[in-house]
């Protein structure tokens, strides 16, 4: 191997290393049926994978974005206007005690603030505070999982979300429902890759 090809065989492999992410991705919907009426649960694990622990609260942010995005497209594939988030319950109360009225203010309530994503420093304790000897989730972090995948430097962590709703023509009219159509079409999701909106396995 040339000298010259070796330098811009180890600047690539800087680059993928210096951008904290990999290239691999995860949409799982479950079939229908599976939940109650009209219900499904999503788990989003994006490429938005760290390979060191800094970074961990962007991960769960683009997740749940994307979670929101995937919610709404799925609600349209199947027929219907508008979802509603159904679970986990910390999560409905964040939205309503933060008076949501749209899919922007939904992910806003997630992102700072009282009750809103937290940086974490292992797997084990991501989205948990102890209570003396038992561990328990509060707010947004009741979305979050955690799982560690072997890769050429040693190993990338991932921050997934998991969420369930229910999909109707029916507003309900709280600080859970949204117009599915209005959320794809608004500039708020503009910067996402429709591609992932879909259910895809890694």
């Amino acid at each position: 191997m040339s000298k010259k090809i070796l330098k811009l065989t180890m600047l690539a492999i800087l680059a993928i290393l210096a951008s904290g992410c990999s290239a691999t991705y995860k949409t799982k919907v479950s079939p229908p049926g599976k939940y109650k009426h009209n219900g499904v649960a999503i788990e989003v694990d994006q490429d938005a994978t760290n390979f060191s622990y800094t970074g961990n609260a962007s991960v769960m942010r683009v997740n749940y974005k994307y979670a929101l995005a995937v919610a709404a497209k799925t609600t349209l594939d199947r027929g219907f206007k508008y979802f509603s988030i159904e679970g986990p319950r910390p999560l409905m109360d964040q939205l309503k005690d933060r008076n949501v009225t749209n899919v922007e203010e939904a992910y806003n309530a997630c992102d700072s603030g009282d009750g809103s994503f937290r940086m974490y420093y292992s797997i084990e304790s991501a989205g948990e505070e102890f209570d003396g000897n038992h561990r328990r989730r509060k707010n947004c972090d009741n979305i979050i999982f955690g799982w560690r995948e072997s890769v050429f430097n040693g190993g990338a962590n991932h921050r997934y979300v998991r969420l369930s709703f229910e999909m109707s023509n029916e507003d309900k009219k709280n600080n859970r429902t949204f117009n599915a159509k209005e959320v794809l079409e608004s500039d708020f999701m503009k910067d996402l890759n429709p591609a992932y909106f879909v259910n895809m396995e890694r």
